[in-house]
């Protein structure tokens, strides 16, 4: 087997033009992984809101679950501009959210440790639903019920409400993903409470904030 070249030579022309692809793309980080041939985005939220049961939207901050001050079950939208690997092919993909200091978990889950803790799903848009229906739309609650209605795309178990966590985005129905990658463009993601959203207590996280700069969604692609 011939020996691989050494660590400092010239590289390809194909390595120098995907650095300056890199380089150049203000709005999505991006890095090269020589062995796999694939590329990580990091791929910052341009906007987020609320939707709850009761069919109000609210912006610029995000809120999953009910509390005292918030009694109708919410979920959280992020808008991502996906044209960067427009038509490309995923290969994972996961919704990072900073945690808050206002947070809340009462009810055991069980078999987790600790018990209590927030499972939170990552949901894409319904095909019923549309881009300006979520950023623009007001007393609708079907939009609240049609997300409810989709499956994850990936989730993940909480056991703190400050920590900051990835919850995975392309472990399920990556179809419903990898369609809107080839489209390209602006795309909501969604936030969603998948265990004890009917429950009387308070159950939540992420209260009272802004729309923060590290939400940022990860998706490699070849």
């Amino acid at each position: 087997m011939r020996p691989g070249p050494p660590a400092w030579s010239q590289p390809s022309i194909s390595l120098c033009r995907l650095w300056f692809v890199c380089a150049s793309l203000p709005f999505a980080g991006c890095t090269y992984d020589v062995t796999l041939g694939s590329v990580k985005y990091a791929l910052p939220a341009m906007s987020c809101g609320t939707w709850n049961s009761a069919g109000v939207r609210t912006t610029g901050g995000y809120f999953v679950g009910h509390s005292t001050d918030e009694p109708d079950d919410t979920l959280s939208y992020f808008v991502f501009d996906l044209s960067p690997i427009r038509g490309r092919k995923v290969t994972t993909a996961g919704l990072t959210i900073p945690g808050t200091s206002d947070w809340k978990f009462t009810v055991s889950a069980p078999g987790e440790t600790p018990p209590l803790q927030f499972m939170l799903g990552v949901r894409p848009l319904p095909p019923s639903l549309t881009l300006t229906q979520v950023t623009d739309g007001s007393n609708d609650a079907h939009v609240f019920e049609d997300v409810q209605a989709e499956g994850d795309l990936g989730f993940a178990w909480d056991a703190s409400g400050s920590i900051t966590n990835t919850y995975g985005a392309f472990s399920y129905g990556t179809e419903r993903f990898q369609d809107a990658v080839n489209a390209g463009g602006p795309y909501p993601m969604f936030a969603v409470q998948d265990y004890a959203s009917t429950t009387t207590t308070e159950e939540y996280v992420f209260g009272g904030a802004v729309c923060n700069p590290g939400i940022v969604l990860s998706v490699t692609v070849e």
